[in-house]
């Protein structure tokens, strides 16, 4: 029914997919996780449905987003990048909604003061400075260093000040600093208001995520009867519920053909 409804143009759908783990690999450096040309050319193929909105919803910046996506600058595509802090259309090459410039500044401090600590040393963890929000990877460190930098940044925020506008959220192995407004849930929401202004019409909602933070998103695409899908061997216990599990992000890529192109082909 979704791909009859989909192909046919009676019932637009509103596809929000996450980048690492759902349409790109996961990878020991996260500076190299592209997606393959298979994927990104069906990317472009369903931007071309004029009744499928297609969505990257990440914790990634816009800006990281355009370095693996930028074959497809120019196509109707909503990049929402530092989870739901800001969004680009990559058809009109603009920015929607950009984060306030202070936040900037509260994490150059923060930053700074990780790094006078010597944070940034330790055998295994590496430092992402996003702009408005930062993230201390941990995925190559030992228990033990892994432990020093997530307390590290813990009295980092507490010690600036910043406890009431910032909050940590957990990634895999990785932790991050973000403003409380940035939520992949709130994005979704913002998502759905533009495009049933663009297609006249509330879409239909298909979201597919693998990771503690698309789970914000899965619960409003569950609060609207959508499709929440989570990529991995087994949802995690404290996941809302989903509609379907696949496991890899080859079986997403497989998932997709089958949903969007197999009825028109």
């Amino acid at each position: 029914m979704l791909r009859e409804d989909v192909s046919r143009g009676v019932s637009p759908t509103l596809l929000m997919l996450d980048y690492d783990g759902t349409i790109a690999p996961i990878v020991s450096n996260f500076d190299e996780a592209y997606a393959d040309a298979n994927m990104l050319a069906l990317l472009e193929r369903l931007s071309q449905n004029p009744y499928c909105q297609v969505a990257i919803v990440s914790g990634r910046s816009v800006e990281q987003l355009l370095t693996y996506l930028d074959g497809l600058i120019g196509l109707n595509i909503l990049l929402v990048g530092l989870h739901g802090g800001e969004m680009y259309d990559m058809l009109s090459q603009d920015y929607i909604e950009e984060p306030p410039f202070a936040y900037q500044t509260s994490i150059m401090g923060l930053r700074n003061l990780l790094i006078r600590q010597n944070i940034h040393l330790l055998p295994g963890i590496r430092l992402e400075d996003k702009g408005h929000t930062l993230v201390v990877h941990y995925r190559q460190a030992s228990q033990e260093n892994a432990d020093k930098a997530l307390m590290a940044l813990g009295k980092a925020i507490d010690s600036l000040g910043l406890g009431m506008e910032f909050t940590t959220r957990p990634a895999k192995k990785a932790l991050e600093a973000l403003p409380r407004g940035f939520s992949k849930g709130h994005a979704v929401l913002n998502l759905i208001s533009m495009t049933a202004i663009r297609m006249r019409q509330t879409p239909s909602l298909i979201y597919i995520g693998d990771d503690v933070t698309d789970f914000d998103a899965f619960r409003v695409v569950n609060d609207h009867h959508g499709q929440s899908i989570f990529v991995g061997p087994a949802l995690p216990e404290n996941a809302p519920p989903v509609y379907l599990t696949i496991p890899t992000v080859a079986g997403v890529y497989d998932y997709l053909v089958n949903a969007f192109l197999s009825a028109a082909a």
